[in-house]
């Protein structure tokens, strides 16, 4: 290849200008340099984030022994699981709680927005991380051809930009972002965007320049002896797929549902994005995450008029219950129980005294999530809070912890490490096991 232009620049160049006719090649044929550092599995993780950080008493660790600006105005109720009680805010939970694990002495020390949503995401606890997604992108890939690793869905406009870069790949680089569809599947005319073709092409001049394209590397296929030309082609075929195959449209599909069960879902954003991520892993994504945090006030219920505990936490958690109950009954229904594993939770809880605004503020000093599926043991309260529901009581599970489980379910060594930009080597968590009673 002559001088001054680099194959690196030439591709760089060919898909940027539009000779594709594409936005994700690029995406995927950076990965042929770096490939999967491990054997992948038919596992795959859903990650439901409640950005904001939910309170723990309004939803899995209800408190009606305890003075009112501590319980709050909500009722517990039993559930399928004897002898233990959910908040009101989430009935259809409760009637599946043999189907779940909810673990209620989560802790981390940061009880700011971005450090708590860091400790989520990567299981670290300082910013610059690549978040638990895009490590799975690097060492996993996706568990099916034409398919993006690792998938995230959010809304376009956000209040806060740490509830979305905290999800990035950091180091790792662009090729293990996450894509993003920022598009509402809660809305008729739902498209994603990314895998539309570029404005003015059409698939028969999207084959013609593929045919040139293929023309173009055979005159510099001598070039390269390294033999990354074949390299190149296989990632470029994927990204053709990915446009034009009816495997990955399909995936992305709503319309093939059935109606019923959309409704169960909920015609609304976070009720067709559950529905769309188990077609994404059913399809062969590997990790999908559900970010709800650019919404954060919905959950970050400080208080006064619609951030109240009373308004705001109803009407989001009705929305998230029904999501979240009909995406575990449906992985059941099809069997992807073991395969998929469901992870609820937010960067922390909340304050265990309600404040004067009639809201709670930020409390990382414990906090409750819901987890389902990953062949894991179900039915189950792992750890307690104490009475007031300020701290843990009975077995302390560290942020880590929970990184660590969903690493061990989709495989990925605990042990691994990677390499700075500069070279140091980093491991994916200095801390934290999986979960002994969700595992063992």
């Amino acid at each position: 290849m002559r001088a001054g232009f680099s194959r690196r620049k030439f591709i760089k160049a060919s898909v940027s200008a539009g000779t594709l006719g594409l936005t994700l090649p690029e995406i995927l044929h950076l990965r042929a340099a770096q490939p999967p550092q491990a054997e992948r599995q038919d596992t795959a993780v859903i990650q439901f984030w409640l950005g904001g950080g939910i309170s723990q008493f309004e939803s899995w660790d209800p408190k009606p022994d305890a003075p009112k600006e501590i319980r709050g105005p909500w009722n517990p109720i039993p559930t399928s699981v004897p002898g233990v009680r959910f908040c009101e805010l989430l009935p259809k939970q409760a009637k599946l709680a043999h189907k779940i694990a909810i673990l209620r002495s989560v802790w981390h020390k940061d009880n700011g927005h971005g450090g708590g949503t860091t400790m989520g995401a990567t299981g670290k606890r300082s910013a610059g991380d690549p978040s638990v997604g895009a490590v799975a992108a690097k060492i996993r890939g996706s568990n099916g051809l034409g398919l993006p690793a690792y998938v995230q869905m959010l809304p376009r406009t956000t209040l806060n930009p740490t509830f979305v870069l905290n999800f990035n790949a950091q180091y790792l680089g662009a090729s293990y972002e996450p894509f993003n569809i920022y598009s509402d599947p809660g809305v008729e005319t739902f498209t994603v965007p990314n895998l539309s073709l570029a404005r003015g092409m059409s698939l028969d001049r999207m084959e013609n320049r593929k045919s040139l394209l293929a023309h173009f590397d055979r005159m510099k296929r001598d070039a390269d002896v390294g033999g990354k030309m074949e390299s190149l082609d296989y990632f470029q075929r994927s990204a053709f797929e990915i446009m034009t195959g009816d495997r990955t449209r399909e995936a992305f599909d709503l319309t093939q549902e059935d109606p019923q069960l959309r409704e169960r879902y909920g015609r609304h954003r976070w009720g067709q994005s559950a529905l769309l991520a188990r077609r994404l892993v059913e399809a062969g994504v590997t990790f999908v995450n559900i970010n709800t945090g650019p919404d954060c006030i919905l959950w970050d219920v400080h208080g006064a008029e619609a951030g109240t505990i009373t308004k705001t936490q109803q009407w989001a958690s009705f929305h998230m219950d029904a999501a979240v109950t009909t995406l575990i009954e449906d992985l059941y229904e099809r069997g992807l129980n073991k395969k998929v594993l469901l992870v609820v939770w937010g960067e922390f809880g909340r304050t265990p005294i309600i404040n004067k605004r009639v809201g709670r503020d930020h409390w990382a000093a414990v906090a409750s999530l819901m987890m389902a599926g990953g062949g894991m043991r179900m039915g189950q309260v792992i750890g307690e809070s104490d009475a007031r529901g300020a701290v843990p009581a009975e077995r302390p599970i560290m942020a880590q912890d929970v990184v660590a489980t969903i690493y061990r379910h989709l495989g990925i060594p605990l042990g691994t490490h990677f390499n700075t930009l500069d070279g140091r080597p980093i491991p994916i968590l200095y801390d934290g096991q999986p979960i002994k009673e969700l595992v063992s």
